[in-house]
């Protein structure tokens, strides 16, 4: 729709997101003002729409639509539709102003009247019991201010008149708010005696009209359709309707304008009452304010005191609702009930009814302590979107406090946080909360759980960050030589030694190690962590790790005077683990190494080994005569004479073979092999073979050749 210059002069315009006032005749888009950036609806009705009607028809239906701002502009109450400028009127529209609206009741009702096309958000809309009750008891509280303050009648209460406003908390734009009552078309201010005179004309056929100048026959007291005069209580029987018009997918009334139809649909009101889809606790409620007769009809004050408003998250919201009133002391008893509450609320009623007040109480610092777990509650309903832009810039200042309950409260908050903070959010407000918790010498209980979450930081900073701010500061910490702090240390360290390089494991996680083992009453007590931190440490480090830094810090354990026997067996136990992971790795790696990388198939050229020694058998039986072996030194068996014949014809020994002091000779039998081929003479005389003075010389110039001694020593 084109909108005329006096609306869009001062707004940014956005898309229609519903209808609403009599027969749905306003169209109430979305819009900005230009110059205070707020989120404002803006009604719309479209003069040109009644142009065929008679001028005076058209003359009173305008007044009607602008009775609605006249009365909004003097109601000022929290559950009262909020005005927000004075009406705007040209020649072809009538503008009203109002605060953010997400849809009128007859819209999430599925009555799509005036409205295309329908929004996606609407179209999906589902209440939830605890939003309708919620709701119910806005409008009733605004009927008691109306009744009670400002003596007004309000004659046309119907889902056209009730409207849901739209809350932004930053980006939880979706979020839907108050259940609020507008549509003042017909209202009037009763006299001194609570009444007010007025005869409507009814027609007494169905009348389906666009353009009515009657209240919602569907939806009005007898009295005001029969009598001409009523009272406040004409507004709780239309509440009764509207109540059981919510629950029940048929409504009691049905009459298409037509009061033939109002008057007999009445008469038969009892049979067209269906219990079983209304809850118990408000069955009792609509009987008693559908009553016929007006002095037996509850007022007010008696619906809200009902059964079906006592329920305890309901209570709890309207308590949410006023707490900026409630003193200090009532507020922080109230939170920390609260907490355990939270599950039981509805997902829209968390956003809408619960985040947003909570939200205001972290301004004041008092509460800071009981608001911040009740907002780590409801995080897990929301998106990261949601709670980093539209939850984070209120914790802002709690973030950057360094007081102890504060930081712990964080600290414990942490798996939840990391989950709804983007990555730089939790660089430069949790990190620097966990920096200062591991700093702090006050509270060791706030150290150990500082440790306790490191395992969750580490993900979100680099590796130089782990080193230098991290893990530095853990072995200063476990240098204080505290149990419960050194536990909690080796607990870190195992959950987040896969996420640290090599060298880090072995420079400063090892260190920690060091730290622990040198203080002898922590080594005993914490051994069994100790051994299982060694035993992943030496996992990661591979062999060379294992055996240059993991077992010598192990086997000096097995010495430990102090060790019990289970303590002992872990010790062995784990020791052996090292040894056989390094023994199967090392050997896995030797024999993948002594296999040729590209093996040749090569033919079998071995011989069968008896096959073999038969072969060579043959051979030495056979006429031939083997080969001889050469010596090198050594004369050649063929050319060899018979050795005694040698000796007897050259006299080479010229002294005794054996001297004892006196010359004694040792009659020698000498038995030699011939060679199976003689040797000329004069070859072995030209050899020249050189005397000897011992059996051994001659044994050495001879081999093969077998020598024995044939007397004794004389």
């Amino acid at each position: 729709k084109k909108m005329g210059n006096a609306t869009t002069k001062d707004h940014n315009l956005g898309k229609q997101s519903s209808s609403g006032g009599p027969a749905q005749l306003w169209k109430i888009y979305d819009a900005v003002r230009k110059n205070t950036n707020e989120n404002v609806s803006l009604f719309v009705f479209d003069k040109k729409s009644i142009e065929k009607l008679p001028k005076p028809v058209q003359k009173s239906i305008v007044d009607c639509l602008k009775k609605e701002a006249t009365h909004l502009a003097r109601l000022k109450h929290p559950n009262v539709l909020r005005l927000m400028n004075p009406p705007i009127e040209t020649n072809n529209e009538l503008v009203i102003e109002t605060e953010r609206i997400f849809a009128s009741l007859a819209n999430v009702q599925k009555n799509y009247n005036n409205l295309s096309p329908i929004p996606d958000d609407l179209l999906n809309y589902k209440m939830e019991e605890l939003e309708i009750r919620a709701g119910l008891h806005s409008i009733t509280t605004a009927l008691t201010f109306l009744h009670s303050n400002a003596k007004l009648i309000h004659l046309n209460i119907s889902p056209s008149t009730v409207f849901i406003t739209k809350e932004v908390i930053r980006s939880l734009s979706s979020a839907k708010g108050t259940w609020k009552l507008g549509g003042f078309h017909f209202s009037a201010f009763a006299q001194y005696s609570g009444e007010i005179s007025e005869k409507f004309q009814f027609n007494e056929f169905d009348v389906i009209s666009p353009f009515p100048l009657i209240p919602n026959l569907d939806y009005l007291a007898p009295e005001a359709v029969f009598l001409g005069r009523f009272g406040f209580l004409a507004d709780l029987f239309s509440m009764g309707i509207l109540a059981y018009n919510i629950y029940h997918p048929n409504p009691i009334l049905n009459t298409k304008n037509n009061v033939l139809a109002y008057k007999f649909q009445l008469e038969n009101l009892g049979s067209r009452i269906q219990l079983h889809e209304i809850p118990h606790a408000l069955q009792g409620a609509i009987a008693g304010l559908l009553c016929a007769d007006p002095a037996a009809r509850w007022d007010s004050r008696k619906f809200l005191e009902s059964e079906y408003f006592s329920d305890i998250l309901l209570r709890s919201i309207f308590y949410l609702s006023s707490m900026m009133e409630k003193e200090n002391s009532q507020k922080a008893h109230f939170l920390q009930g609260l907490v355990a509450a939270i599950p039981q609320f509805e997902f829209r009623t968390l956003r809408q009814k619960v985040l947003p007040p909570i939200l205001m109480e972290l301004r004041n610092p008092v509460q800071v302590v009981y608001v911040l777990p009740n907002i780590f509650a409801i995080a897990t309903i929301l998106t990261r979107e949601e709670f980093s832009d539209g939850v984070v810039p209120h914790l802002v200042p709690s973030l950057k406090s360094r007081d102890l309950p504060i930081m712990m409260l964080y600290l414990q908050g942490f798996p939840t946080l990391l989950t709804k903070l983007t990555t730089p959010q939790i660089r430069e407000y949790l990190f620097p909360i966990e920096m200062a918790a591991l700093d702090n010498r006050e509270s060791v209980a706030m150290v150990v759980g500082a440790i306790s979450q490191l395992h969750l930081l580490i993900p979100f900073v680099d590796a130089q960050t782990v080193k230098k701010a991290i893990l530095s500061r853990i072995e200063t910490l476990c240098s204080l030589k505290n149990e419960n702090i050194c536990a909690a240390s080796l607990a870190a360290l195992g959950k987040f030694i896969p996420e640290l390089d090599k060298e880090a494991l072995s420079t400063n996680a090892i260190s920690i190690v060091d730290k622990i083992m040198a203080i002898p009453s922590i080594r005993i007590a914490l051994m069994g962590p100790i051994l299982m931190t060694l035993g992943k440490l030496g996992e990661i480090l591979g062999n060379e790790g294992t055996v240059g830094i993991i077992l010598p810090r192990l086997l000096p354990l097995m010495v430990d005077p102090a060790l019990t026997v289970d303590m002992f067996d872990g010790v062995m136990q784990c020791i052996k683990e090292c040894i056989a992971r390094v023994e199967t790795s090392r050997r896995a790696a030797l024999e993948k190494t002594a296999e040729p990388k590209n093996p040749a198939v090569q033919p079998d050229t071995r011989e069968n080994w008896s096959d073999l020694v038969s072969r060579n058998y043959d051979e030495s039986s056979s006429s031939v005569a083997p080969t001889p072996i050469q010596i090198p030194g050594t004369v050649p068996a063929n050319r060899v004479e018979d050795f005694q014949e040698l000796i007897q014809r050259e006299r080479i020994f010229k002294e005794p073979l054996f001297s004892t002091g006196s010359q004694v000779q040792l009659p020698v039998t000498i038995q030699v092999e011939k060679p199976a081929v003689q040797v000329e003479r004069s070859q072995s005389q030209s050899r020249g073979i050189a005397p000897s003075n011992s059996m051994d010389d001659a044994k050495n110039k001879l081999p093969g050749r077998s020598l024995s001694m044939g007397s004794s020593l004389l």
